[in-house]
């Protein structure tokens, strides 16, 4: 199932608020978006994950895939709650 890049900052958006806890962000999501497609839970973990190790909602396809250092991975994850 595809996501929009909005509704997956959403997704990020609402697991970050709810300190990183799928369920209630999922649950949140569901009361804020009604009208949108409904995620699995697990899947705000696995972006969150993407963002983290890969500074993208997407996993590479390069297999040796493209980490990054501390600071830039930080300044993702702020950029993406604020």
């Amino acid at each position: 199932m595809f996501f929009s890049n909005q509704e997956k900052r959403d997704m990020i958006k609402l697991y970050y608020k709810y300190d990183r806890n799928s369920k209630t962000a999922s649950e949140m999501y569901f009361e804020l978006y009604p009208e949108r497609r409904q995620p699995a839970k697990t899947l705000f973990k696995l972006l969150d994950r993407n963002l983290t190790d890969h500074g993208s909602f997407i996993k590479p396809r390069n297999k040796y895939g493209n980490r990054l250092d501390e600071i830039t991975r930080n300044n993702i994850q702020n950029a993406v709650i604020n």
